[in-house]
């Protein structure tokens, strides 16, 4: 095979790779219909969080609390709050709400109202050993 038609071989090979590539964006059934606008969260965050609630619970060794008696407000990576200067990841708003920027302070957030339950409490010195054994 000649120089000149290994190139042009090597770049049709190239260009069906390129198309095979690009043809597996997206995912597979994709119809032209846009989704309403809005905020959506993905079913498994929600098991996420109500999974994350039980094994913290668990971990703690608290009965008391049922992630379906708390709301959960998603915000901004860090937002403003009352605690620190520089805001917040998460705060445990009493009496069930929960502001959650980061999903992996929400077992932290999760143990402030499980105290908060149990004791009156919510910790927020962070003295209680709970706070290093179960986030």
């Amino acid at each position: 095979m000649s120089l000149g038609v290994a190139r042009k071989f090597t770049s049709i090979l190239v260009g069906i790779a390129a198309l095979l590539v690009l043809s597996g964006c997206g995912r597979e059934g994709h119809s032209a219909e846009s989704t309403p606008p809005g905020l959506f969260i993905d079913s498994t965050t929600e098991k996420f969080l109500q999974k994350a609630f039980e094994e913290t619970k668990a971990c703690a060794g608290m009965t008391e609390g049922k992630y379906e008696d708390v709301s959960v407000i998603l915000m901004p990576p860090v937002f403003p709050c009352p605690h620190y200067a520089d805001g917040c990841s998460g705060e445990y708003v009493r009496p069930n709400s929960f502001k959650v920027g980061t999903l992996s302070v929400w077992r932290h957030e999760v143990l402030h109202y499980l105290l908060d339950l149990k004791t009156g409490d919510p910790d927020v010195s962070h003295a209680n050993p709970l706070f290093k054994q179960c986030t």
